[in-house]
């Protein structure tokens, strides 16, 4: 078998054994399959602490041509809390983060707050992203060895 398959990582000895055959399957397989991305936030509704938000890497298709993921409105943002206290923040347009794929449909979740079944058969969806706010480095912590609550600036 000598035909190329459309991997953006083609490698030509791989299609000469099983065990590449199966490699090119795999990562074929891993390309539509998502976990975590970077991500910015385009707009932030603080009342229902829902984003929209713009992944911030790049996909390719199979013939490896970049693909711009589109916006994900209705994200919900990660609020740490817990014992009835919460952090939450101001986020604004710009602000980084990691949108994360839930393993199955949470629209049902999203609109009741509670257990629920998934809507769908859809996995690790854009449509099924929530966002966790993260600085990535633009905060140079003060402390090492302290809880710190600080400014960007310090």
């Amino acid at each position: 078998m000598n035909t190329k398959p459309s991997t953006p990582s083609y490698n030509p000895a791989d299609a000469q054994e099983m065990s590449g055959l199966l490699n090119i399957f795999k990562t074929a397989l891993m390309q539509g399959f998502r976990v975590a991305l970077p991500a910015v936030i385009v707009s932030f509704d603080r009342t229902s602490n829902r984003a929209v938000v713009a992944p911030a890497v790049t996909s390719a298709s199979s013939n490896g041509e970049t693909i711009n993921l589109p916006q994900i409105s209705d994200v919900p943002v990660c609020t740490a809390g817990g014992g009835g206290f919460a952090a939450s923040f101001p986020l604004v347009q710009g602000d980084t983060g990691w949108l994360l794929f839930c393993d199955r449909d949470i629209s049902l979740f999203k609109s009741s707050g509670a257990i629920s079944p998934a809507n769908t058969d859809r996995l690790h969806n854009l449509a099924d992203a929530v966002f966790l706010p993260d600085v990535m480095g633009k905060a140079s912590v003060s402390a090492t060895n302290a809880a710190v609550w600080q400014t960007y600036d310090g």
